[in-house]
């Protein structure tokens, strides 16, 4: 629950069709609010001067129950790839993390340049998401990802058989002109955590989300979008992801 995003990953079998899966640029939200806060709490001179702390997400990390399964979805539903596959075990994760007596299975995945971790605890096992989880409660987490068609994605989901959250694909209403034009369908994953599709109108879409004949923006050139000169971007960005999941 990225052009920094480089490419984005196409749908197996079918070479020829345009990128659709991108992961949401996490980094470039985290780095929005970071400077916003800046703006807002100290002087702008000191707001230069101050070295930066925060420097962006790693990764997504998700708890899953079966890991096979779970690497399984998100690789052929969703075109991540696995860049690693660790077990680890030990008191300094136990202290970590806050469980005794652990042993975890870690799976990094990649989609552009984001990253997922998959941990399966194969000792002790955890608890199963409640059934009556729904998206207004406090621990309610997802990853948006970003489609370039939102057609083809439904009808790709569908062919995997996903468990809707959604009904389907829903349009965010004109009244909500940050947000309108944007298609978003919720689903869930094996163990039941939400996935969110969005696809951008043409209006509305980031700049790491070029389109298909400009995705091959050379990276240094790419980088350049999230520098200063751009903060009021990154709070548009910003705000747009949030009115997507105020639905």
């Amino acid at each position: 629950m990225a052009s920094r995003s480089g490419k984005c990953l196409s749908l197996p079998g079918n070479r020829a069709m345009k990128p659709l899966f991108r992961l949401w640029p996490l980094r470039q939200i985290v780095l929005a609010v970071w400077v916003l806060s800046l703006r807002l709490d100290v002087p702008q001179v000191l707001a230069q001067e101050r070295p930066t702390l925060v420097q962006g997400v790693d990764a997504i990390g998700t708890t899953v129950s079966d890991m096979d399964r779970a690497v399984d979805f998100y690789s052929k539903a969703l075109t991540f790839q696995k860049v690693s596959d660790t077990e680890v075990t030990g008191d300094d994760y136990e202290h970590l993390e806050g469980v005794f007596g652990l042993r975890m299975r870690v799976v990094r995945m990649r989609l552009g340049d984001e990253f997922i971790e998959l941990t399966e605890y194969l000792a002790p096992k955890g608890r199963a998401i409640s059934a009556d989880s729904r998206s207004n409660d406090r621990w309610f987490q997802h990853v948006a990802i970003i489609v370039s068609d939102m057609d083809k994605a439904y009808r790709w989901l569908r062919q995997n058989k996903v468990e809707h959250a959604s009904s389907g694909p829903q349009r965010l209403p004109g009244w909500n002109k940050n947000a309108a034009g944007i298609s978003a369908f919720y689903f869930k994953d094996p163990d039941g955590h939400p996935v969110e599709v969005l696809q951008f109108p043409p209006d509305k879409r980031p700049r790491e989300v070029a389109p298909p004949d400009r995705q091959a923006v050379p990276r240094n050139r790419s980088h350049c979008n999230r520098g200063v000169g751009h903060r009021r971007q990154r709070q548009v960005l910003s705000r747009l992801a949030r009115n997507a999941c105020r639905r």
